[in-house]
């Protein structure tokens, strides 16, 4: 079995209310073999942090949704769904990605 060692994996997920299937989700990223593993929460950083301090967390608003999608080129690899819920802030992101 091969393991990538490095890269930037940014993982976008964790509405507000379903911020455990995003912390599982970079759990599984950073000890998969990321170089970095960043997350990208409606809100919940705070609580990634603290369980796992290795990954950085980054409240996004839905207001800042948008200018946010310029930075992804910046990453390797782009993670979006784990708990990404149904409401604006995920359709927001759906959108903003699949364009």
């Amino acid at each position: 079995m091969v393991i990538a060692t490095n890269g930037h994996c940014v993982i976008i997920g964790g509405a507000n209310g379903y911020t455990g299937a995003a912390i599982l989700a970079s759990k599984a990223a950073a000890r998969c073999g990321a170089g970095l593993t960043s997350t990208w929460l409606e809100g919940g950083a705070l609580a990634l942090v603290s369980t796992f301090p290795e990954v950085m967390a980054k409240n996004i608003p839905e207001h800042e949704v948008m200018s946010q999608v310029n930075e992804l080129s910046a990453h390797h690899v782009l993670v979006i769904g784990p708990g990404l819920g149904k409401k604006n802030w995920g359709q927001s992101w759906m959108s903003a990605v699949t364009k």
